[in-house]
């Protein structure tokens, strides 16, 4: 039997087919042809076949595209379903950290009555048994990056709110200038700018520190948030600041390296243990330089 090609999708099926069986197109009749007549009526004839022939094909080429737009949708559906059992996960990780901390308040509160209970080190071996094992192999992010606000809980590990999830046992080394953090392998500024500063004027302070070799060093350079946020802790501790008395209490608010956008920088607010972000031209913010 002969075989014919469906001339709107191009499938091919028998001549006696009536209609294609890939896009329902009227094989019979669009084989049809008129051999006599009027000139003038067959090259009408003719054109009107050809338009709708081309309106056809153009209609079937849309509902294979709707058909693909349905298929992603389905599969970012899919994705949605995945991310939001990952959130769950991490709610319930949030429950445990809480739940941590809540012990390690106690224990505290025992050792204020008992000095024989050694809080310290049950706050150290429920921490490092939260942070999902030996966090101190793991290198925090020092490149910096664009964060959108909806990646921010993602790429910061942070709530909603922009409070951390989870908190660092640090193990600091003061030094006269600077403190040395073995748990992440970074060296910090022990102070910082005296003052606030705008965002340039930060990189301008930043260049003379290198230049005069701060503390024997050449290579200071803005923190990323996730560097910073090493640093802040649960409970406040340093007057009213989220982070350990060994450090100056002036850098209330410091600059990280990491853009909200490109006229937009995050920032960590120790005094409210949080992230946040400021306008490039806004709130002036101290400095604490960090190396790795």
């Amino acid at each position: 039997m002969k075989q014919i090609t469906c001339p709107v999708c191009e499938t091919a099926t028998t001549q006696d087919t009536e209609f294609c069986p890939e896009c329902s197109w009227d094989i019979d009749r669009s084989a049809g042809e008129l051999i006599i007549g009027d000139p003038a009526e067959l090259q009408q004839e003719a054109e009107r076949k050809q338009h709708k022939l081309q309106q056809y094909r153009t209609l079937y080429q849309q509902a294979k595209r709707v058909e693909g737009f349905e298929t992603r949708l389905a599969e970012l559906e899919n994705e949605q379903r995945t991310t939001r059992k990952n959130i769950a996960k991490l709610d319930v990780g949030a429950q445990r950290m809480k739940m941590l901390e809540q012990r390690i308040t106690a224990l505290e509160s025992a050792q204020s009555q008992n000095p024989t209970i050694d809080t310290l080190q049950n706050r150290l071996t429920a921490l490092e048994a939260w942070q999902q094992g030996d966090f101190r192999s793991k290198r925090l992010r020092s490149e910096p990056r664009t964060v959108s606000e909806n990646d921010m809980q993602t790429v910061f590990q942070v709530r909603e709110n922009g409070r951390p999830l989870w908190y660092l046992a640090n193990d600091f080394e003061v030094q006269e200038q600077v403190i040395r953090d073995h748990a992440t392998s970074l060296m910090w500024q022990r102070g910082g700018s005296e003052k606030g500063l705008g965002y340039a004027e930060a990189l301008t302070y930043i260049e003379q520190l290198n230049r005069e070799q701060f503390s024997g060093y050449a290579d200071w350079r803005l923190p990323t948030v996730n560097e910073l946020l090493s640093l802040m802790i649960a409970t406040q501790e340093n007057g009213d600041l989220y982070i350990s008395r060994a450090f100056d209490v002036r850098q209330r608010w410091c600059w990280s390296i990491d853009k909200r956008s490109s006229l937009s920088v995050w920032g960590v607010r120790f005094s409210g243990g949080l992230v946040g972000w400021s306008s490039l031209n806004g709130i002036n913010t101290f400095v604490r330089v960090v190396r790795s």
